[in-house]
């Protein structure tokens, strides 16, 4: 059995955790077959749990070398291409980099929501939010983890 524990900084490991869990079929199968599973944040209720947020900033000296074709990744351009780049305007071209980055970061953000499984658990086994959220509104059960192997 593989348990991820996140632990704020200087904060001690918990001798015991608790994973609260509802009567549902699933629930019990694994139980019975020793599974944790971890849940994909888009199957989460909050559509903006898990969302990471980026600041895009590029300043005009890595715009003008991104115009020149100096930035570091860049492909090589077509001189029609480079042409278009010396009459587009630094605020256009800021305004096409940056929905471009956004577009690839949605893209990746997305992927990562279907591919990241997160399971939580507390140090309590007596915390009457989780019994009613988590525990099928008091009818599920409390898991107790060991966390000292």
């Amino acid at each position: 059995m593989f348990v991820l524990i996140y632990l704020a900084k200087n904060m001690e490991k918990p001798a015991l955790i608790h994973k609260y869990e509802g009567s549902h079929e699933f629930s019990l199968l694994n139980l019975k077959n020793g599974i944790i599973y971890f849940n994909p944040p888009s199957n989460f209720n909050d559509p903006y749990d898990c969302n990471s947020r980026f600041q895009l900033y590029l300043n005009d000296s890595d715009l003008q070398k991104y115009k020149k074709g100096e930035f570091p990744y860049h492909e090589d351009r077509s001189i029609e291409v480079q042409i278009d780049f010396n009459n587009t305007s630094n605020k256009d071209i800021k305004k096409m980099l940056f929905q471009s980055a956004k577009k690839v970061l949605d893209t990746s953000m997305r992927e990562n929501r279907q591919k990241t499984g997160i399971a939580c658990f507390l140090e309590v086994n007596d915390n009457i939010l989780m019994w009613s959220h988590y525990a099928n509104s008091y009818r599920g059960f409390c898991l107790e983890y060991d966390t000292s192997f």
